[in-house]
């Protein structure tokens, strides 16, 4: 007997936790600064403006003036956040370190500063620099969001929830918060809550193509489709050439088994980006799954050119080769989704096609790692005894076999 379970493919888009990791509001400290300070108000305009060069320029004039400490460092802080607005982060980290060397009490530096350890992943230090800025100010609503959106990004939704809410409760219109406290709500599958309050966004700024793009995921996620279609056209009527927005809406499309309309936007979204790789990866996995193995194979090779290390393209390319029955270069893609990142599935994946293969001994290793990292994996388990069964192992074979069927009646079917 043959292996029947399905080889999984892994999403190339799935709905991750999307967190807010761009630097608080410019400082308005530097606002209230008066003609004791040498900087000139023209001067402080600029280094709170949005653009990135001038207040570089301006933050920088005022650093080197005679203006007071705290001011010195509301406008290193500044200058921070136009440094990462240019994707300097080193330059920006830098000076948020400067900022709390004049003002250890610097509130906005603090949280600027966990936003970069948080980019780097170093969620410890970060947790630790929002934590200090709460100290200092109970009732900064951005330094509660900044820990939330810091739990939500360790996939601890439901502690991120506390802070959302103390956000909330201290600024109403805090977009940030009540947004992530909508994916906190949504990852949690709450998806009422979540709707609701990307509403209150929307209600805040009714041009938030991010509000309707959250809004669209919790839609798609309780498998209302046509609404969160609708939810996605909005958010591209206002940000026409996101290509995630379109990539996003065709899976939508997909779910809904309006396959010409998904591969349209995905058509849309590669022809604004030909370089994403992720967008390449879901056409594929479109055309794959209608039987169209050739061009979904074009798609694969092309997302691994542009990215020889996503995971997800040698996978799914496997996933391809197992559908046309090519087993050696399935098991062949699966072994690099496994030197890349390996995981249960990946394992299970290549055991599965070796089965095909007939290279039982080394299907059982694998499904023995697959089981090793998830023991509830029923189909593992069923393919192992597939396996031990094709060697001659009866007893051991009907014996996972039929702890598999336990876990799940379904498998093998």
């Amino acid at each position: 007997m043959r292996g029947t379970v399905l080889i999984a493919v892994l999403g190339a888009l799935t709905l991750l936790p999307r967190t807010s990791l761009a630097g608080e509001q410019l400082n308005s400290a530097l606002g209230a600064t008066n003609a004791r300070n040498a900087a000139s108000a023209t001067q402080i305009q600029l280094c709170n403006g949005a653009d990135p060069a001038r207040a570089i320029t301006a933050c920088s004039n005022i650093i080197n003036s005679s203006a007071a400490p705290t001011v010195r460092s509301s406008a290193f802080n500044n200058r921070g956040l136009a440094y990462l607005r240019k994707n300097e982060t080193a330059l920006a980290l830098a000076d948020y370190e400067r900022a709390l060397e004049i003002d250890p009490k610097n509130v906005r530096a603090l949280v600027n500063r966990g936003n970069i350890r948080q980019l780097q992943s170093d969620y410890e230090r970060a947790f630790a620099d929002y934590e200090r800025a709460i100290l200092i100010d109970p009732k900064d609503s951005g330094a509660y969001t900044a820990r939330a959106d810091s739990n939500l990004r360790r996939s601890r939704p439901d502690i991120a929830l506390d802070d959302y809410n103390k956000a909330i409760a201290i600024n109403p219109r805090n977009i940030n918060a009540l947004l992530n406290r909508g994916e906190s709500y949504r990852i949690q599958r709450i998806f009422d809550k979540a709707i609701a309050d990307y509403e209150a966004a929307l209600k805040i700024d009714p041009k938030s193509a991010l509000a309707y793009m959250d809004m669209g995921f919790a839609q798609a996620n309780k498998g209302e489709y046509d609404k969160a279609i609708a939810a996605f056209d909005r958010a591209i009527a206002l940000n026409p050439n996101n290509t995630v927005l379109y990539a996003h809406r065709a899976e939508a499309y997909e779910e809904k088994g309006d396959h010409a309309r998904a591969l349209a936007d995905f058509d849309r979204a590669i022809k604004l980006d030909e370089k994403n790789p992720v967008t390449y990866v879901s056409r594929g996995n479109v055309l794959s799954a209608r039987g169209d193995h050739v061009r979904a194979l074009s798609d694969f090779d092309r997302a691994i050119a542009l990215n020889p290390a996503y995971a997800a393209a040698y996978n799914n390319r496997g996933t391809a080769y197992a559908r046309m029955g090519d087993f050696t270069r399935a098991a062949a893609d699966f072994g690099k989704t496994i030197q890349i990142e390996p995981s249960a599935d990946a394992y299970a994946n290549r055991g599965l096609a070796l089965i095909k293969a007939g290279d039982n001994a080394a299907a059982i290793k694998d499904l023995d790692e697959a089981l090793r990292r998830d023991s509830a994996n029923a189909g593992a388990l069923y393919n192992r005894g597939v396996a031990k069964k094709s060697m001659g192992d009866m007893t051991g074979g009907e014996f996972d076999m039929a702890k598999a069927r336990q876990m799940n009646p379904n498998v093998g079917n």
